[in-house]
């Protein structure tokens, strides 16, 4: 327990030397921009060393935990400490494609909680394959620390003494970051998926539309639009932070509600929260209402759920735009409601504030019935197709959607509407109100 006071108070140390040069740089006039990005990418890394360290011994504690209240209480801080850790990587790689499986790492992290969470309150037992993905977790997270504390020192090691506080960040081999990074990431090629959602829910690597210019909101004006949301006076928030990467956003919290709201147009782009949802009595056609109602209400209009997913009392929609009989997979929503009384519990609009724009599409050269024709032998129809434009390779393409059955499976086809090609396949699965793809 000793060593684990020193090494966090360590951590601290360090960042109040980071932030008392910076202080003192900016006290004498003389801070370049050089400097804010150096003392900006070398707070970041801290952060995200120490937010990593902190889940290794919390993963390992939920694994052996019997106490419903102890165990809940690990999860918490895993999820916790999971978002602070994106939040910190997004500052410190500039939101980089290159680190994607890095981001997603933590992601999952922190999704794995929330649905071990859920498990809990249903009142079921941790089944021992859970707590051996806790375990693996655990040993992950402990080995990423060692290569972050080791990249950590190696930023820091200009820093001898008060006077070269502010050389310590002149100094500061950003440039490390460039190259020591990439090869934490690449380690994590093998990682598992944990949690999957709808279709193409996943695919974040839809080029942005970088000329689309929208009014930008003032810090002040999003914190109201943040306190109206959480009914409250916005001398109440706590500021989280104020970020650029993935999209420009301000976040806040507030009774273990957190809120992210987007720069562009004022948005509510995420909201999450810990739910202890009670037994289920909202049918499926309400809940979908009340997801629909909502995002009316939220300025996100012409929505169609895509998909759902039970989790013990929370049923998560997704959401994709539908304009001119297109569905645009690329501009998806994630919403939750509780089954017990249809409140508005999670909310997930961050693709959609990067993604959605006005978009000229070719028409369809392939008719809906020349894409029945060319369904695979041993496959068949079991509904109209469907014109949707999906995310692929890093580009948008416009498919005709299929719903198929075949061999005992349902199935969702994607034929690209230009030459009929076949773009992509997911499996479906339905269980109760829940409907995946894979």
């Amino acid at each position: 327990m000793k060593r684990k006071k020193i090494r966090i108070i360590s951590f601290f140390a360090a960042l109040t030397v980071l932030f008392a040069a910076a202080l003192l740089m900016l006290q004498a006039g003389r801070r370049t921009a050089a400097d804010t990005v150096r003392a900006e990418k070398l707070g970041a890394l801290l952060r995200l060393t120490e937010y990593t360290q902190n889940l290794s011994p919390e993963l390992e504690k939920a694994a052996v935990l019997s106490s419903p209240a102890l165990f809940s209480e690990h999860l918490g801080a895993i999820i916790e400490n999971a978002a602070c850790a994106r939040l910190s990587l997004d500052a410190l790689t500039d939101g980089e494609d290159a680190y994607a499986g890095l981001y997603r790492a933590y992601r999952q992290l922190g999704d794995f909680a929330l649905y071990l969470q859920h498990e809990l309150s249903a009142g079921r037992e941790l089944p021992e394959p859970r707590r051996d993905t806790l375990r693996t977790l655990a040993a992950f997270t402990a080995s990423l620390t060692k290569q972050l504390t080791l990249l950590s020192g190696a930023v820091l090691s200009g820093e001898k003494s008060a006077d070269g506080a502010e050389s310590a960040l002149r100094k500061a081999k950003v440039p490390l970051l460039a190259e020591d990074l990439p090869e934490i990431n690449k380690a994590l090629e093998g990682l598992p998926k944990l949690i999957y959602d709808g279709p193409f829910s996943d695919n974040e690597d839809v080029p942005k539309d970088d000329t689309q210019e929208a009014w930008q909101i003032s810090k002040e004006k999003a914190a109201d639009i943040a306190a109206e949301f959480l009914n409250i006076k916005p001398l109440l928030l706590r500021e989280l932070d104020e970020q650029d990467v993935p999209y420009p956003a301000y976040r806040w919290c507030f009774g273990g509600k957190s809120v992210k709201i987007a720069k562009n147009g004022g948005v509510l782009a995420e909201l999450s929260q810990t739910v202890r949802a009670g037994a289920a009595r909202l049918t499926d056609g309400e809940t979908r209402a009340a997801a629909a109602e909502y995002l009316t209400k939220q300025g996100f209009s012409n929505m169609q759920a895509v998909s759902a997913r039970d989790t013990d009392g929370v049923r998560t929609f997704e959401f994709a735009r539908s304009a001119d009989g297109v569905l645009y997979y690329t501009d998806i929503i994630k919403i939750s409601v509780a089954l017990d009384s249809g409140d508005i519990v999670g909310l997930d609009a961050g693709l959609y504030v990067m993604k959605h724009r006005a978009r000229k599409l070719a028409s369809a050269v392939i008719t809906a019935q020349a894409a029945l024709d060319l369904l695979p032998a041993g496959l068949e129809a079991a509904g109209q197709p469907q014109l949707a434009l999906i995310p692929k390779r890093g580009a948008e393409v416009l498919c005709w959607e299929l719903s198929c059955r075949g061999g005992g499976g349902e199935y969702r086809l994607y034929l690209n509407a230009a030459d009929g090609g076949q773009e992509d396949v997911l499996i479906v699965t339905r269980s109760g109100g829940t409907v995946i793809f894979n």
